[in-house]
């Protein structure tokens, strides 16, 4: 999974992805899109670099940008356990798209 990447760190923001740089993700019962994002933070107790996961989904592609500002207005610096969290940024990491199996 993780050679698949290959390039997805530096395309467009401002763009949405392109047909060619979406996976399936056939596990998923949903219809429409996954975009996923990492969010970089730094513990202000610990001083360690975490990585939250984020994943927008909808029926439409969003740019990249979008998604990240999605992902940066929803986890907080209060972190999800209350923790203070210093946000440093964050890396969109994937495009899927939902693709019901027969069963």
């Amino acid at each position: 999974m993780l050679a698949r990447r290959e390039g997805i760190y530096d395309e467009p923001l401002n763009r949405r992805p392109t047909a060619d740089q979406i996976e399936t993700w056939s596990k998923w019962k949903g219809k429409g899109y996954i975009q996923q994002v990492e969010v970089l933070a730094r513990d202000r107790d610990t001083g360690q670099i975490i990585s939250i996961p984020f994943s927008s989904t909808g029926r439409v592609l969003k740019s990249r940008k979008a998604v990240i500002q999605e992902a940066l207005s929803t986890i907080t610096p209060e972190g999800t356990d209350g923790d203070k969290q210093q946000l440093l940024g964050a890396v969109y990491t994937g495009t899927y798209q939902g693709a019901q199996t027969e069963a």
